[in-house]
């Protein structure tokens, strides 16, 4: 059962919604229900009438568009950035330019006093199984994991490059400032959230993990699995605008566990064979890390699943 939350939806305002998929229509809907103004934006034509039933307004725009995304930028004092790659070749455009676009455009709307941006756990790397928190120094073991941290770093320049949460150093990385067309810095914050998988309707994790039942994994499992119920994703993001918050929020499950572990639990509810780790075969997943949320816990946040939901 999910625990009991606190956060509620911030009442009024004007926020634009940069991807309204399987997070940012949820929350977008809930923002409009609360009594702001939600602009939704998609890539595509297609889901204009969609989303027009839980958005005001709906713009057609990809996010490196510098014309669409100044558009769609006047007038909102919150910007939620919630876009997903459609796959791993896409992750520097939808990530990285799309992020790089926003910054750059900030400047020039004072009315913007917050950017929320989703991120993944996956950017802190390989750390052996060990604790890190926001201050630990990201250590990308991937090409993709270095694009989301320069992502961040991106995003979080908002703040002045004052931030110390967490350092990256990347020789990609050339540290703009992003000055506004007018020379003026940002008057936003930014926040960054840091997800584990994204569960819950239509993603449900036993469900996702029985795809393996029977098979042989490679590894032996020791490895730590994180997952984010989309209701705490929702819920985190409503939390840090309602509270105006900066900086960056680990939102996983609070009690880590193994994945042989879940993996066992989930097949066993779903009364399927097991799987059988081969230790000799290299594990897939290139970065193991036991994640703690303890900085949102303590800025009042309550997660709805302090474990992961099977």
């Amino acid at each position: 059962m999910p625990d009991e939350n606190l956060a509620v939806p911030v009442t009024g305002g004007k926020v634009l919604v940069l991807g309204c998929g399987y997070v940012g229509s949820v929350i977008a809907q809930q923002w409009r229900e609360s009594g702001t103004i939600v602009t939704a934006t998609t890539t595509s034509a297609e889901r204009v009438a969609q989303l027009e039933a839980i958005a005001h307004r709906v713009r057609v725009l990809d996010a490196t568009e510098p014309e669409k995304l100044r558009e769609a930028l006047e007038g909102q004092d919150t910007v939620l950035m919630a876009i997903g790659a459609k796959g791993s070749k896409d992750y520097r455009h939808a990530y990285l330019d799309c992020a790089k676009s926003l910054v750059a455009a900030i400047p020039d709307f004072p009315s913007v006093k917050q950017v929320i941006y989703t991120s993944s756990y996956s950017a802190y790397g390989d750390y052996g199984g060990d604790w890190v928190t926001e201050d630990t120094p990201l250590n990308p073991a991937t090409p993709n994991g270095k694009i989301l941290a320069e992502a961040e770093q991106t995003i979080l320049s908002l703040n002045g490059g004052s931030f110390n949460e967490s350092s990256f150093n990347e020789s990609s990385f050339n540290g703009d400032s992003f000055n506004g067309s007018n020379g003026q810095p940002s008057r936003a914050i930014a926040c960054v959230l840091r997800l584990g998988g994204i569960c819950g309707p239509g993603r449900e994790v036993t469900k996702i993990l029985s795809r393996a039942a029977g098979m042989t994994r490679p590894g032996d499992g020791s490895g730590w699995a994180h997952w984010t119920h989309r209701d705490d994703v929702v819920g985190a993001i409503a939390w840090v605008r309602q509270q105006r918050l900066s900086g960056i929020f680990n939102v996983v499950q609070t009690e880590p566990i193994l994945q042989k572990d879940l993996f066992e639990k989930a097949l066993a509810k779903a009364n399927l064979p097991g799987v059988t780790w081969d230790p000799n075969a290299p594990s897939s997943k290139s970065y193991n890390v036991r994640v703690s949320n303890r900085r949102l816990r303590d800025s009042g946040y309550r997660m709805k699943y302090s474990t992961v939901p099977i």
